[in-house]
């Protein structure tokens, strides 16, 4: 591998352009490599044959390198574990994938991706969700829940000791509480969900989950982000167009406020594009520049009206 480190190239002009990673085929122990190049989404254009990709960033201090282009590039390792995932011995696979195709150390760029991400995620194949890598407690969460989908007498039944354990810590990795995937995943056109070497359909995950809604009465928690996440996969848009199922900006930060995010500004960008206000000319505009007192500011007047008084 080349030591050179990447260096991104501007995107080409247009309001609709975006980088695509081509994720190159490889053996299991072979380094990542990937190509980097533009890419135009045209205007009215449904479907593009790319898949993106929702994750949580992890430890950004747990660094693998790949190569892009012939150049070196940090990612996380749990990014990179998702790319060995993701990687075909054969042939190779088109990725949208935020930490590489948007320039982050851009902020202009950075907040123009931004404000088209909704779009992004709406014309891509299909979304493919990593909940991470597997282990034993895991594995057993994922063969119960597609057993649970498969199975309709599953939601007559109780779990066995050790069950309820299991996909309670499945629902406590970190993706479930991530600000960002609710528009990932609500834009989709349709949903793969990965973890270790299992694979789910959105449906089959909600469907399965929604089988143990009722056995975990006393975990409020749990409860909450097992509603969140069978109502935003079986809320998906057929065709990408979420139309009247779309709410005001203010009512999605209160339903969602607790969800995380690295950057707490996104706790209303992501949620921007999701939302009515999208398209109101007089709604906020990404600005990763303006800081969190200035933005919840304007939020605040923009929700409930310029006379209202905000003191920080």
């Amino acid at each position: 591998m080349n030591s050179t480190s990447y260096t991104y190239q501007p995107l080409l002009p247009g309001a609709n352009c975006i980088r695509l990673l081509r994720l190159l085929p490889g053996e299991p122990a072979e380094k990542l490599q990937c190509e980097l190049f533009n890419y135009q989404i045209r205007n009215n254009q449904t479907s593009c044959l790319y898949e993106a990709l929702s994750y949580v960033w992890g430890d950004p201090t747990e660094k693998n390198d790949i190569c892009i282009d012939s150049k070196q590039f940090a990612i996380t390792s749990n990014l990179a574990a998702a790319f060995y995932r993701l990687r075909d011995p054969s042939l190779p696979r088109l990725l949208w994938v935020d930490a590489i195709c948007i320039n982050q150390a851009d902020l202009e760029e950075r907040e123009n991706q931004v404000q088209f991400m909704s779009v992004i995620y709406s014309c891509a194949s299909r979304v493919v969700v990593w909940l991470g890598e597997g282990c034993p407690q895991s594995n057993q969460a994922c063969r119960l829940i597609i057993e649970a989908a498969d199975a309709s007498q599953r939601a007559e039944e109780t779990t066995r000791p050790g069950e309820e354990n299991a996909i309670i810590a499945l629902l406590r990795r970190p993706w479930f509480y991530r600000v960002w995937v609710l528009q990932e995943v609500a834009m989709a056109r349709f949903t793969l969900l990965l973890c270790g070497d299992f694979q789910m359909t959105a449906h089959e995950f909600s469907s399965g989950l929604r089988q143990f809604r009722h056995e975990y009465d006393q975990e409020k928690t749990i409860v909450s982000t097992i509603e969140s996440v069978v109502y935003l996969l079986e809320w998906q848009p057929r065709g990408g167009n979420l139309g009247s199922k779309l709410l005001p900006l203010s009512e999605l930060i209160d339903i969602f406020h607790h969800r995380q995010a690295t950057d707490i500004r996104d706790k209303v960008y992501a949620l921007y594009g999701m939302s009515t206000d999208m398209m109101d000319t007089r709604s906020l505009q990404v600005n990763y520049q303006k800081p969190w007192s200035t933005l919840f500011k304007d939020l605040a007047q923009y929700s409930f009206g310029e006379k209202v008084h905000v003191t920080i």
